[in-house]
């Protein structure tokens, strides 16, 4: 992310994984929205690059997409929470199989949440989805 903070502000967008409709609807707002922007916008998720890739190019998304394995940045940003037991089965059930698209089997996600960093690295705004934190388990 240093070479994009050179060239300028960056937002940089936690969603889960391209499994999650609601990301993909936010995700596809965001794109409408920021249209012709002066800033780059990098997203990030624990998805394995090839699932973050397939991702951009389903979605026609000008983002830069980025890998978190093991939510390590979503940690440092304290966006990290695990799935409760019973919505393991739950997505398992409707055939996603949320191991292969993360490469773990720790049942972490992100909070999703959205940062604007300016060229200082300092974040000058953020939203994160607060619904999230009050989860089971979290």
């Amino acid at each position: 992310m240093s070479e994009e903070l050179a060239k300028g502000p960056v937002i940089l967008i936690f969603y889960h994984d391209e499994w999650y409709p609601y990301c993909n609807m936010r995700l596809r707002a965001y794109e409408r929205i920021m249209g012709d922007r002066a800033f780059d916008a990098s997203l990030i998720s624990p998805q394995t690059p090839d699932h973050s890739l397939s991702m951009k190019e389903k979605h026609e998304l000008c983002f830069h997409v980025l890998s978190d394995p093991g939510n390590k940045k979503a940690e440092h940003f304290n966006l990290k929470y695990k799935l409760p037991d019973y919505m393991h089965e739950f997505l398992r059930n409707v055939g996603m199989i949320l191991e292969e698209f993360n490469s773990d089997d720790s049942f972490e996600l992100p909070s999703m949440a959205t940062y604007i960093i300016n060229q200082n690295g300092v974040i000058t705004a953020g939203y994160a989805d607060v619904l999230r934190l009050w989860l089971p388990g979290r």
